[in-house]
């Protein structure tokens, strides 16, 4: 309820592991849910094998010169593409086997963040009347520009198609939530039941 208007739960997350933990909470078999800022690691896994078969990730990151780099060291784009999106070289890796999720993701690249609109909700094969949307974008915006966070959440939230339809949004953000619990809320100052450090 952080924006007026909009009756959805904002969550804040400072790490991978309560990002999963909040997808168990909030994401349900054979939802539509998108993560912008996707780590194609355990977080995406996590939330396709919660959406399940019947279900939808709409993973959306940057495009990068090598598609397995970045923040994680476990990244692995393959796993999430269709069979038909994977590059014919990648046939025999001589890796262990994973666990595979192309029937029910999408993978979406951005050139530039400020693509998302015409990327997620223009683009034809992303569904986009989401139940849950996660965030995890520090690695694009910077870490510091928690305010940004914010005003693309808004802005997200605000191009939706049906306003209000979400579930719950998951932002991953130690800023964030650095910058939450640093906020007092006026009532409680003038109730007495917060004080000012001295």
């Amino acid at each position: 309820m952080l924006f007026a208007g909009s009756t959805t739960p904002i969550i804040c997350c400072t790490s991978s592991n309560e990002v999963k933990d909040a997808i168990t909470v909030f994401c349900r078999e054979k939802d539509t849910v998108l993560e912008l800022g996707a780590e194609f690691a355990d977080v995406s896994s996590h939330l396709c094998t919660t959406v399940g078969e019947h279900g939808k990730a709409v993973l959306v990151d940057k495009r990068r010169r090598d598609s397995n780099t970045g923040r994680c060291k476990f990244r692995n784009v393959e796993a999430f593409l269709s069979p038909s999106d994977k590059p014919l070289s990648n046939v025999d890796t001589g890796k262990e086997e994973v666990t595979t999720f192309g029937d029910r993701s999408t993978v979406i690249y951005l050139d530039d963040l400020g693509e998302w609109n015409d990327k997620i909700f223009q683009d034809p094969t992303a569904s986009c009347q989401f139940d849950v949307i996660i965030m995890s974008i520090s690695h694009i915006i910077g870490h510091d520009l928690y305010m940004t966070m914010l005003s693309l959440a808004n802005e997200i939230l605000n191009a939706l198609p049906v306003k209000n339809s979400l579930r719950a949004m998951i932002i991953k953000s130690k800023t964030l939530y650095s910058l939450s619990k640093r906020l007092i809320h006026s009532q409680r100052l003038f109730d007495g039941t917060t004080k000012l450090p001295d």
